[in-house]
């Protein structure tokens, strides 16, 4: 038997606050009860001598070779024991409470919550007797919590606790999946399951599951109550290059954006209307060396690893490959019709990039992005950072991206599938990258650099998309 089964078999669910009491409650939460009012414990004190007793015997005679570790989760359950079963031997009185000085029923409040935050501390009492006692508690001060979050904290007016609804936010999670949120020091975890966040903040929030769209959203608090949140993941589109190595790619919708930026930088001007007219899968992340060691030999890297961007990669070889992958999928019949494996058009990048938003970058960047501050002098494994809101991962920072454009100013005020330069020798890249700094690691920003040249902050994304060849 492992210690914790033998701390959970000793343990007692929360008994400070006791299910035989009276209960009290009232139409208003601020209302003080008769003064005649008692809550008492008996039914429990049975129960709890006997785990208590339980948990002396393991103490005394202890299984081989436990910790020491083991020994102060022991010991701390015991402590914890015994400060409940002094709460329940002396019963709480609210009318008596009320009869002494605010300062007395003030401390009484402080014991109580002291004991009731060692109980929500607990890893071995599960999630409903959390909830148990927190009804209790609340019983006790004649209070009755909605069905919503809430926190019981002192009211200096009132010389009494009274409840706070703050705002809070419900995720439903689905199984397998992992929420984040930003900034997560600026989120206090109810017992309840809900997130407790403060009023006027900014969020961001992810939801991930492994083969599904990762989504990312933002909000700013400007509610009272609760809030709640719905993810609906889609599955990636796998291919797979071998048995361990697969690239995952996110279906992009066709619609609107305005492309371009009115800044200093004169590339980025002026501002003009694009129209995505087809459906595209863009890749989830940038091409890893084991995705493009999949397919061709791997060039020299200054930075080696599986999951790093391929990099030194010159805008001829990522056309190579994307040529190589085309091929292998022609050959298996598992192309759409008119479809191929490429980069995608500057157009396709910033469109997929801004996802929606008509800002510099969707979500925080400073959490999307590795650049040159935070990234430590290299290139970092993919899919590290937060991906964007359509699920897309490293579109800020990390290696530039090679796009299918050659290199020309903004012209024409409104576009249709825009694809511009194809025979430019100097070709666009986006994205960002790990030496450069912050501010390059937005939607706009354009970078290029020549065809057949290499650079280790140079990578590529593929897409797979109508083919483009008859506009070379």
């Amino acid at each position: 038997m492992n210690i914790r089964t033998i701390v959970t078999t000793a343990m007692l669910a929360p008994l400070v606050f006791s299910s035989g009491c009276r209960s009290v409650t009232s139409s208003s939460q601020d209302q003080v009860p008769p003064a005649d009012v008692t809550i008492a414990a008996h039914q429990p004190l049975g129960q709890l001598d006997e785990r208590r007793e339980a948990l002396i015997q393991i103490l005394k005679a202890p299984p081989e070779a436990i910790t020491i570790e083991s020994y102060s989760l022991l010991l701390s359950e015991f402590k914890l024991l015994d400060k409940q079963r002094e709460a329940l031997l002396e019963p709480f009185s609210l009318s008596a409470l009320l009869d002494v000085d605010a300062a007395v029923r003030e401390q009484a409040y402080d014991e109580q919550m002291s004991v009731f935050q060692a109980i929500l501390d607990s890893n071995l009492i599960d999630q409903s007797a959390k909830n148990w006692a927190w009804q209790q508690l609340c019983r006790q001060w004649a209070l009755r919590p909605e069905r919503a979050p809430a926190q019981l904290i002192w009211d200096p007016d009132r010389a009494l606790p009274r409840l706070d609804y703050p705002p809070a936010l419900y995720v439903d999670v689905p199984k397998g999946a992992s929420l984040s949120i930003i900034p997560q020091d600026r989120v206090t975890p109810h017992f309840e399951g809900y997130l407790i966040l403060e009023k006027g903040q900014s969020y961001s929030i992810r939801m991930s599951q492994p083969g599904k769209v990762s989504l990312a959203r933002e909000l700013t608090v400007n509610w009272s109550g609760v809030h709640e949140e719905h993810f609906a993941l889609e599955p990636l589109k796998i291919l797979s290059l071998k048995p361990t190595v697969e690239i995952g790619f996110v279906k992009i919708d066709p619609g609107h954006f305005e492309m371009g930026f009115v800044g200093k930088e004169e590339n980025e001007r002026p501002v003009h209307h694009v129209t995505i007219s087809r459906e595209f899968y863009m890749g989830e992340t940038e091409v890893t060396q084991a995705q493009y060691g999949a397919l061709l030999d791997l060039p020299p890297q200054r930075f080696s690893g599986a999951q790093l961007p391929v990099h030194n990669i010159s805008w001829l070889d990522a056309r190579e490959y994307c040529a190589a992958l085309t091929a292998i999928e022609a050959k298996a019949g598992r192309l759409p019709e008119g479809h191929v494996y490429r980069l995608p058009t500057e157009a396709e990048w910033e469109y997929a990039c801004r996802s929606g938003t008509g800002r510099a970058s969707a979500v925080n960047r400073e959490a999307m992005s590795w650049h040159s501050r935070n990234a430590g002098g290299q290139t970092q494994p993919v899919a590290l950072r937060w991906p964007n809101f359509w699920g897309l991962y490293d579109m800020h920072g990390n290696v530039f991206e090679w796009c299918l454009d050659g290199y020309t100013e903004y012209t024409e005020p409104s576009k249709v599938d825009p694809l511009h330069g194809m025979r430019e020798e100097i070709k666009v890249m986006r994205g960002g990258a790990w030496t450069q700094p912050l501010n390059f690691c937005r939607s706009s920003h354009r970078h290029s650099w020549l065809f057949g040249l290499k650079r280790p902050d140079i990578g590529f994304r593929v897409v797979l998309a109508p083919d483009l060849a008859h506009r070379d």
